[in-house]
C-alpha cells in the first residue's frame, strides 16, 4: 500500500474516532441532563391539584386587576404611590413571576431553567422595579420556604448583575442545582 494511502487511511480512521467521541460525549451529557431532571423530579414534590389550582385562581386575579385599576388598588401593596400605568405593569411583572415559579413546582422548569428565565426577566427595568419593590414583604418569608430560597437566588444574581463590570450579563451567576 502507498504511503498516501496509508496516510489517507490513518486520518480517516482518526476523524471516525474523533466522531465517535463526540458522539459519546453528547450522549453521555444528555443522559447526565437526563437523570439530573429525574433525580429533581424525585425531590420535588408534585403539586397537590388544590395549590395548582390556587395558583391558577391567582393568576386570574392578578389578570383581573390588570385590566381594572380598581381592583388593582386593592392589591396594590406598594409602599409609594404608583402611577396607574406601572401598577399594571408591575402586576404583570408579578404574574411573569408567579408563573415562572409555578412552573418550577409543578416541575416544568428544572431549577437551572428557572434560573435561567429569571435573569432574564431580571433585565428588564420594569420586572426589576417589581423585584425591588416588596423587597420587605419577601423578607418576611420563612427562610426555608420554596418562596424565600427562590427570592434569595434572585436578590443574590441582582446583586452579581449590579456588581458586574461587563456586559454579557447571561454568563453572570451560578445555576443552583436544586433549591430544594
Amino acid at each position: 500500500m502507498a504511503h498516501w494511502a496509508r496516510t489517507a487511511t490513518g486520518h480517516a480512521r482518526e476523524a471516525g474516532t474523533a466522531v465517535v467521541a463526540k458522539t459519546l460525549h453528547v450522549l453521555e451529557a444528555t443522559a447526565a441532563r437526563r437523570r439530573i431532571l429525574r433525580e429533581e423530579a424525585a425531590q420535588q414534590e408534585s403539586l397537590p391539584e388544590s395549590e395548582t389550582a390556587a395558583y391558577r385562581a391567582y393568576q386570574e386575579l392578578l389578570l383581573k386587576a390588570i385590566d381594572d385599576p380598581q381592583l388593582a388598588m386593592v392589591i396594590d401593596t406598594f409602599d409609594v404611590e404608583v402611577p396607574e400605568v406601572m401598577r399594571r405593569q408591575l402586576l404583570f411583572a408579578h404574574a411573569l413571576y408567579t408563573n415562572a415559579v409555578l412552573s418550577y413546582r409543578t416541575g416544568v422548569f428544572s431549577s437551572p431553567e428557572l434560573f435561567g428565565h429569571l435573569r432574564i426577566m431580571i433585565q428588564n427595568p420594569v420586572f426589576r422595579a417589581y423585584w425591588d419593590a416588596p423587597r420587605h414583604q419577601r423578607a418576611s418569608l420563612h427562610e426555608t420556604s420554596p418562596e424565600s430560597r427562590i427570592g434569595l437566588m434572585v436578590d443574590d444574581l441582582v446583586q452579581q448583575l449590579d456588581d458586574m463590570d461587563f456586559e454579557e450579563w447571561w454568563v453572570v451567576g451560578e445555576p443552583p442545582a436544586d433549591l430544594g
